[in-house]
């Protein structure tokens, strides 16, 4: 059973979703027993674009899947943190932890150097060689999608001029065509290119799809010269 709620966890459409849960639900019912179910429906089915990937594909998130941080971070720190420390060797642990990652940050940012990954394609090479692979790893989610044309082909444009209007189901969008910035949760948030602007570039045969441009500053590394 618990290969199916993964399953179901990291569906990447709408119908795969469907799939595992059906599969899930002949699994919860058997025994002719329906708690389970009836659980998971009124807690889980009815919200599940907070938990789902192809429901959460427009919401911010550095690959991190869970909807709590916090609690994320503590199930890393359960490793150092034991239940029979004092205070004080608890917080030299702590400062320990953030000062080993500090200095990660800093070796992966400041190193000179291009970063690419044999995985992806050209274009986010060079999205990975001007960020880093946490944004990368972002910008691929909105990639992914529209380059998929099963799920890209959704999206119905309207060009209005210097803006263009998005819409997918019942959801309007408007991407400007100036800066390539959306009004989408994603761009909005995460101020990096969306899935809307790439599915409009691929959509008009633009030879790139990412537009570079809409990254952010604060995301764009400049490796110190030595």
């Amino acid at each position: 059973m618990k290969h199916t709620i993964t399953n179901m966890t990291y569906a990447r459409t709408p119908d795969a979703y469907t799939s595992h849960r059906d599969e899930f639900k002949s699994l919860a019912h058997r025994g002719d027993r329906t708690e389970l179910w009836d659980y998971f429906v009124k807690n889980w089915d009815e919200c599940c674009e907070m938990w789902v990937m192809a429901y959460r594909v427009g919401l911010p998130h550095f690959g991190n899947h869970t909807n709590n941080r916090v609690q994320s971070l503590f199930g890393k720190l359960k490793r150092y943190l034991k239940g029979h420390l004092t205070m004080r060797a608890s917080l030299k642990v702590l400062l320990a932890y953030q000062r080993r990652k500090e200095e990660e940050y800093t070796a992966k940012v400041e190193m000179p150097g291009t970063l690419r990954d044999v995985t992806y394609w050209e274009q986010m090479n060079i999205a990975l060689g001007m960020t880093t692979r946490l944004v990368a790893a972002a910008i691929k989610t909105q990639y992914e999608v529209a380059t998929d044309d099963s799920i890209a082909g959704n999206y119905a444009f309207k060009d209005n001029g210097t803006t263009v209007t998005v819409q997918c189901d019942e959801r309007k969008y408007t991407l400007d065509k100036e800066g390539w910035t959306c009004n989408c949760e994603f761009a909005q948030t995460m101020k990096l290119p969306c899935r809307h602007a790439m599915a409009y570039r691929k959509t008009c045969g633009n030879p790139r799809i990412i537009p570079f441009s809409s990254i952010s500053p604060r995301y764009v590394q400049v490796s110190p010269m030595y």
